[in-house]
């Protein structure tokens, strides 16, 4: 075991060591020599150190790899080759079974030991190979990790892009909708005012037609006296004829007849409507002259009967003159 405590040796043995020079043999140190075969623990390597028994001089010291080439060319002599063929080792071994037991152990044991190197290259190589392709994995993974990133945030770019473009249709449109709106509504409004500034001056001018109307009628009614009706013209001209052909009528039937037309005027002013400018036709009724004796005027009083009889039905069609 060394200083350090990791490396040991596995097997040990007694010979003489030669190194091939020029195609011969040569012994290499004084004498007998005592080889070990080193394990290192720590790293898993392997390694031959050789010195002389007389005077500890290191005849050997080589790493056992995969690459070295260890072979028995007969059954007291050992050679070994180290990689690349750099070096070329023989050990000759004492013809003593105990001695060539010993080199059968060592022989054993170097050929593990490149095995075993070998082994670990392998492993190495496979743990290489496994990390290469577990990089390549990831890389490739990372690769479209990558894409899937960058094709997600271009997919994001284009739903915010079009969302803001429908942002900006949307508030275009709704701008043109409170316009439109506006338009109309200004619209309405001046309809209404035009036809309410028409309907107020329609108003106005009924109002005021109707006033002077009123006024007219008013003044009519107050100013001017009633319309004398065609009956009472018609009894006039009778009346007056009938006083010149005949003289001969008594005071009484004077003064019945002044009695007469005083009832009748009288009749007449009640009967005058000054809202409707006409008479209340239904209600209106014209009392004959009464006789006091008879006298050749009778002819003319029946006449006039007849005609004042014969007038209210002139009058209902023609209404008031």
């Amino acid at each position: 075991m060394d200083a350090d405590g990791t490396e040991y040796s596995m097997v040990d043995m007694y010979c003489v060591v030669y190194s091939l020079s020029g195609g011969e043999w040569v012994a290499k140190g004084k004498g007998w020599s005592q080889l070990h075969l080193y394990h290192d623990i720590s790293d898993n390597t392997f390694r031959i150190v050789g010195w002389t028994v007389s005077d500890y001089c290191v005849v050997i010291n080589v790493n056992v790899t995969q690459d070295c080439s260890y072979k028995e060319k007969s059954e007291d002599f050992h050679k070994m080759m180290t990689g690349g063929g750099k070096e070329t080792f023989g050990f000759g071994f004492y013809r003593k079974q105990e001695s060539l037991d010993e080199a059968q152990r060592f022989l054993e044991s170097v050929l593990k030991a490149i095995e075993s190197d070998k082994q670990k290259h392998i492993a190495s190589k496979l743990r290489h190979e496994a990390l290469e392709k577990e990089q390549a994995i990831y890389e490739k993974h990372e690769k479209e990790a990558r894409e899937r990133r960058r094709r997600i945030e271009q997919e994001e770019k284009e739903r915010e892009e079009k969302r803001r473009i429908e942002q900006k249709e949307r508030e275009e449109r709704l701008a043109l909708e409170r316009e439109k709106y506006s338009q109309n509504k200004q619209q309405k409004h001046a309809s209404f005012d035009f036809f309410s500034t028409g309907l107020s001056r329609v108003l106005e001018d009924n109002k005021r037609k109707f006033e002077q109307q009123a006024a007219t009628a008013s003044f009519s009614s107050s100013s001017s006296p009633p319309p004398q009706p065609r009956a009472r013209k018609a009894a006039a001209a009778v009346s007056e004829k009938s006083s010149h052909g005949k003289e001969q009528t008594t005071g009484k039937s004077s003064s019945a007849k002044s009695l007469y037309h005083e009832g009748k005027d009288n009749t007449m002013e009640q009967l005058w409507d000054p809202k409707l400018r006409s008479f209340k036709m239904g209600q209106l009724k014209i009392l004959p002259a009464r006789r006091v004796s008879r006298s050749p005027s009778t002819a003319s009083s029946a006449e006039m009967k007849k005609q004042t009889a014969a007038t209210p039905q002139h009058d209902s069609g023609g209404g008031g003159g």
